[in-house]
Order: structure tokens, then C-alpha cells, then sequence
């Protein structure tokens, strides 16, 4: 019997059917499909036994472009996409390669999030003028919800775009809190749109 490897599975799903990234006890979550097609066609037994890792986790409803989990494995690594593929829906893993054993997808040096916000009134300098407010290192406890993780966050980079019906923002940060993003996005919305006191923001 071959040795297990650890893998590095790279994929992209629709968010709009998902209850969010991480497992629940109820309901249908992005990780908890991909486990469930991992064990199905027998790449692992379970979870806690392959070493799986996971990398970002995101909210119900966000969609995800390049995710990553890793676990080890004796599966035939060029048929593992496809083998999982057949078993999932809305979430397409398109790329597995061979990793150190001590590999961590969690260790990301930058995450990329992007929002489409529908145009209504808002004032695009204004959008973007509010944006540069959230740059650099900040304490974003306000922006996020409570949990015992550290509040501090840099945010190295946010632009919004003009793309027909939509303003997109992207954000670059090593890493977000959870809601971090919605609730920036909804500041920058209330603020350029003339809702909210600027000098509140920030």
C-alpha cells in the first residue's frame, strides 16, 4: 500500500447555497460537502485522521475563487479533482499537488476579497475616500463580531472599481475577521451615500 502524502486542494465554489465555510451540526456548509466527497470515494476515512487542515473560512453567501484545504492521502493524486468533483455540487476543485507534512493553508501571507455593490446614490469619491480610512493597522473590533481572536488586523490595500452596476472593492490583508468585510462595506455604502456622519467612520 502507497504512503500518504499530504495534498494541497485547491478549489472555487458558489457561496449562494451554503450556510457558510466551516461544518455545522444542520444544515449544508462548503466544508462539510467536501469532506463528505473525500470520504465517499475513499481519498480519506475521516477528518481528524488524514491531518486535515483548512484555510479561510467564509460567511453564508461568499463565494470563494481559490480555497484551500490540505490532508494526507494515498488517493491517485491526478484523478483526485475529478473523483471529488462527481460528488459535489457547486464547488469544483480544480488542482491538488504534493505538499510538505507540515504545510499549513492557514498560513497565507495575503487573502484577496472581493464585494459587488449595487450602485444606487453613492458619491465614488467619497466611496473610495472612506476605503482609504480602513488601510494599515487598526483595531476592528467594531467591525466585526465578537470572538476571542485579536481585533488588530492590516489591511494592505482596498480599490473600488467601476464595473456597470456595481462598485467592486477588493481587499488585501493577510487576514479578516469574521463580518469584517460586510460591515466596511456597509460603512463605506452609508457614508458615501450621505447616511452617515463622516467623521464618525474610521
Amino acid at each position: 500500500m502507497e504512503s500518504d502524502d499530504r495534498i494541497a486542494l485547491k478549489f472555487a465554489y458558489d457561496g449562494g447555497g451554503f450556510l457558510g465555510f466551516q461544518r455545522q451540526p444542520v444544515g449544508v456548509t462548503v466544508e462539510g460537502s467536501l469532506v463528505h466527497a473525500l470520504t465517499k470515494v475513499g481519498a480519506i476515512t475521516s477528518s481528524r485522521e488524514c491531518g486535515y487542515r483548512s484555510s479561510s473560512r467564509t460567511d453564508r453567501g461568499v463565494s470563494a475563487l481559490g480555497n484551500i484545504i490540505s490532508f494526507r492521502t494515498s488517493f491517485p493524486l491526478g484523478s483526485l479533482c475529478s473523483a471529488v468533483n462527481s460528488e459535489m455540487e457547486d464547488i469544483w476543485a480544480y488542482s491538488a499537488v504534493k505538499v510538505l507534512d507540515d504545510f499549513n493553508p492557514r498560513g497565507a501571507r495575503q487573502r484577496w476579497y472581493r464585494y459587488h455593490l449595487p450602485k444606487s446614490d453613492q458619491d465614488p469619491r467619497l466611496l473610495r475616500d472612506i476605503a482609504d480610512r480602513f488601510v494599515g493597522v487598526h483595531d476592528f473590533s467594531g467591525y466585526a463580531r465578537k470572538d476571542d481572536r485579536n481585533p488588530v488586523r492590516r489591511i494592505d490595500s482596498i480599490t473600488v472599481e467601476d464595473a456597470g452596476m456595481f462598485h467592486v472593492v477588493d481587499f488585501r490583508a493577510e487576514s479578516f475577521l469574521w463580518n469584517m468585510v460586510r460591515r466596511i462595506v456597509w460603512m463605506m455604502n452609508e457614508g458615501s451615500s450621505g447616511r452617515m456622519d463622516l467623521d464618525s467612520i474610521g
